[in-house]
């Protein structure tokens, strides 16, 4: 059973970006083969396969996925911003229980004809088997598509994906956001960011480097837009200011200026 990461590529800021993404699995996962759908000849040791094709819009749609698109029968799919940090094995070995899986969205507005709290996803980072009941909710989502964007002009296709998932019998598994960290807003994390996904300014290796500096329960948001050194604020306690005024609630002002100095060393330093 073969198994494979598909990239879809439109325009050369994309195809670069997938460059960046393919050397990362490359760096990872080395015997993994790489394929690459796009709409321009492209020469590169990075895939393994690549199929020239004039049937991709530059748009949202293109990285829908279709029944038959990928040359592998398990596939993980990722978005041309994407980034890895380890090997992702793993997001092949789950396919064995399960049918698809993917992270939340960080997007959670409703969907039409979807009840609460079935919540988004975010289809940059798929991993998917190539079987009946995967090709039923491709060709749903796609039709969902592009009738919401004719009719309602609803552009993003996170929404028509959830509804088709609510409608079909697809054996879904939710992955943690370590497989797909989104870098555009604020983000909570425990462990490594495996997959990381984004635009960051000073580049997605900075980021991964500077978020993967600890692997705690931390925060992160996005901090300078030209430093490498600072572009991702990291925070794994509570601020300062919290730790002041819970020892002056706590402990009173007198006894908390006694003990600034070893307070500091322990809670602040």
């Amino acid at each position: 059973m073969s198994s494979g990461v598909l990239y879809v590529a439109t325009g050369d800021q994309y195809i670069r970006e997938a460059k960046t993404s393919a050397k990362s699995v490359r760096d990872h996962m080395p015997d993994t083969d790489i394929a690459l759908i796009t709409d321009d000849e492209v020469e590169s040791n990075l895939f393994d396969i690549v199929r020239d094709t004039d049937e991709l819009d530059a748009d949202f749609s293109s990285s829908n996925l279709e029944p038959g698109m990928s040359p592998f029968d398990r596939t993980l799919f990722l978005d041309t911003d994407t980034y890895l940090t380890d090997s992702v094995h793993e997001l092949f070995d789950v396919l064995d229980e399960y049918d698809l899986a993917i992270a939340p969205s960080l997007s959670q507005g409703s969907v039409s004809g979807v009840p609460a709290p079935r919540t988004q996803y975010n289809t940059g980072v798929v991993s998917y088997r190539s079987n009946d009941p995967v090709r039923e909710l491709f060709t749903l989502w796609n039709d969902i598509y592009r009738e919401w964007r004719e009719e309602r002009d609803v552009v993003q296709n996170q929404p028509s994906f959830l509804k088709a998932v609510y409608e079909t019998d697809v054996d879904l598994f939710t992955l943690s956001l370590n497989y797909n960290t989104r870098l555009f807003s604020p983000g909570a994390l425990h462990g490594d960011a495996k997959i990381l996904h984004g635009r960051p300014e000073t580049g997605i290796e900075n980021a991964a480097r500077l978020i993967n500096e600890s692997s705690r329960f931390r925060a992160f948001y996005r901090n300078s837009y030209l430093s490498r050194s600072g572009a991702f604020k990291v925070v794994e306690d509570a601020s300062p200011r919290y730790h002041l005024e819970k020892s002056v609630f706590e402990r009173g002002l007198k006894q908390t200026l006694l003990e600034a100095p070893e307070y500091l060393k322990e809670r602040i330093l």
